[in-house]
């Protein structure tokens, strides 16, 4: 019987980074489930998005209602079924978003969320290789992001032809403005994805306490080379003033 302080459901772009965070304080014993498997061949290359978007091995495959607007289709809503979530099988574009929007929220009663009070938080976040202020780039967080240069001739050409109709060139639009033309930037570093999986991967669990369980309701299995057990949540019990989960597991 193995207990925790804290149990993480589900291991997708935010659920590996909260268990992240909390297994950053050494006190905190952290339990990360994931419904789906622990990584597939094509996750980490980033041209393996096209092999993955379809693929009920790493999506759920989820679809919208049908609608009177989309002529009564459903759409895909592909959601990640892996560690990292959709961090692990999506486009891997980074945008931020329209700082005027973030302020609109903000005017209309959504206190904190102005961009100024967000700024911090995205910065805190990312770890960006390219050029720009840094007033409005974070250079030592966990998530790599890169800026590609606009080397090849065909970008080169639309960015030059964009300029001639009065469209400038912005090489940072995750920056100060993000009106112009750009490349995007992307969560790639080194020819790999950089997926929250990436956060949990590289903490392993000797050192930061966060167990990884792969949890598809049927026989778990860890994901740190632990043998197949059936492993359950068997309540809650009370140490003090902070409650402890505790996790019993059968082997199979």
């Amino acid at each position: 019987m193995q207990t925790y302080d804290y149990i993480v459901v589900g291991a997708g772009s935010a659920g590996a980074a909260v268990a992240n965070r909390l297994s950053a304080d050494p006190r905190n014993k952290v339990l990360l489930l994931e419904a789906g498997r622990a990584s597939h061949p094509w996750s980490s290359i980033p041209i393996g998005m096209a092999r993955l978007i379809t693929n009920p091995a790493a999506n759920w495959l989820y679809s919208s209602e049908p609608e009177a607007s989309t002529n009564g289709r459903r759409l895909p809503v592909p959601r990640g079924k892996l560690l990292g979530g959709s961090s692990s099988i999506n486009g891997m574009v980074f945008v931020r978003g329209q700082a005027q929007d973030f302020d609109t929220w903000a005017q209309m009663g959504n206190r904190g969320w102005s961009y100024t009070e967000v700024l911090p938080f995205f910065k805190r976040m990312e770890s960006y290789a390219g050029g720009g202020d840094d007033g409005f780039r974070g250079r030592e967080g966990p998530l790599r992001v890169t800026n590609p240069e606009p080397r090849d001739l065909l970008f080169a050409t639309i960015i030059k032809a964009a300029a001639q109709v009065g469209i400038r060139h912005n090489p940072d639009y995750n920056g100060a403005s993000q009106a112009g033309i750009a490349m995007s930037q992307a969560t790639i570093a080194g020819g790999r994805r950089m997926s929250t999986a990436a956060v949990v991967e590289c903490d392993p669990p000797c050192q930061s306490k966060a167990a990884c369980l792969r949890a598809p309701y049927a026989p778990w299995h860890a994901m740190t080379g632990m043998e197949q057990s059936s492993a359950f949540v068997e309540g809650c019990v009370s140490e003090g003033s902070a409650p402890t989960a505790v996790v019993r597991e059968n082997a199979s």
